[in-house]
């Protein structure tokens, strides 16, 4: 998912802006089915410029895998949830938080 996102829906085409911040947003409840090139894509992500929030839900989620997905600092753009019904609790947090991310450290 990844690495459409970073080919096909971040283009100039899709309509991306040039000196815009990017956000991808990762929901997930378990892990990738490939760890390094899961890993490898985020890495390209972030190399690029996008900012990556990373959603754990649920207890199952491989936490390793989430904080090298997400950008830095984790403070900013790591979230853990119970499920998914909880999303709505860090929705308006994750929005304040997604229009800031062009000011968070890298």
């Amino acid at each position: 998912a990844l690495s459409t996102v970073h080919t096909a829906v971040l283009s100039p085409q899709r309509g991306a802006r040039a000196n815009v911040t990017k956000v991808v947003i990762v929901i997930t409840d378990g892990g990738s089915q490939d760890t390094v090139l899961t890993l490898q894509e985020a890495t390209k992500l972030k190399d690029d410029g996008v900012k990556i929030f990373a959603i754990g839900v649920g207890s199952s989620v491989d936490k390793v895998e989430m904080e090298e997905i997400a950008s830095q600092p984790y403070e900013d753009f790591l979230f853990e949830v119970n499920g998914y019904s909880a999303l709505a609790s860090i929705q308006y947090l994750l929005a304040i938080k997604a229009c800031q991310a062009d000011n968070a450290h890298s």
